[in-house]
């Protein structure tokens, strides 16, 4: 009887262990299953959180989605510009032959002053503005006042020059970042196009952009 009984209890201890250990591994489960959620929630471009937020509230006010379309409608008989709504944030494009001559970054007379009503918008919000020179692949590597020049330097300096003007306007620096890609974000791929296909790839590749995010 007393074997029975020491049989039963220890029957009942593994009983108790096993559900425990099962208990503890469904909470690792789940421990894991939320940090791997926080984690892909961390890497969510805020263009792409915003339009999502904007579906599941049903408004797009004080949001990038409202911002986009405040500047497409204000852009809309601009042939200079053009708005984009992209994951990363509203994207505003402008061809560079409008407002540099060919491997110069130096800015037109006049380049940047479609661009003024777009920039009084943005001055009523806090949002911060990446602006980005691309250029095109054709390569560029040359000497001028002992300074190395190529598609890195001088898509960095159409930037930099573009935000000098950006801060004459009225936007503050600590909002304004400079980037420069050179041609290592086409706007068309250059890949497999010849002659006029290609010529055209790089024109649309050639400008700055404004990304606010």
């Amino acid at each position: 009887m007393a074997s029975r009984l020491s049989t039963l209890q220890n029957e009942q201890v593994c009983e108790d262990t096993n559900t425990f250990y099962m208990s503890f591994g469904d909470l690792m489960v789940i421990l894991c299953c939320f940090f791997v959620l926080m984690h892909s929630i961390s890497k969510v471009d805020k263009g792409s959180f915003e339009r999502l937020r904007t579906e599941f509230t049903g408004s797009s006010e004080n949001s990038l989605v409202e911002l986009a379309e405040t500047l497409r409608d204000m852009t809309r008989e601009m042939k200079e510009i053009s708005i984009t709504y992209d994951p990363d944030g509203v994207r505003i494009n402008m061809e560079s032959t409008t407002l540099f001559e060919s491997s110069s970054a130096v800015l037109k007379t006049d380049a940047l002053a479609p661009l003024k009503p777009v920039i009084g918008k943005l001055m009523l919000t806090d949002y911060t503005i990446d602006v980005e020179g691309h250029t095109d692949d054709q390569g560029l590597y040359r000497f001028r006042d002992d300074l190395l020049e190529t598609n890195w330097s001088l898509s960095g300096l159409r930037a930099s020059t573009v935000v000098h003007h950006l801060l004459k306007m009225g936007l503050k620096e600590d909002r304004l970042r400079i980037i420069g890609y050179a041609a290592t974000r086409p706007a068309i791929s250059f890949e497999g196009k010849e002659g006029i296909e290609l010529e055209a790839a790089r024109a649309a590749n050639r400008r700055v952009s404004l990304l606010v995010h």
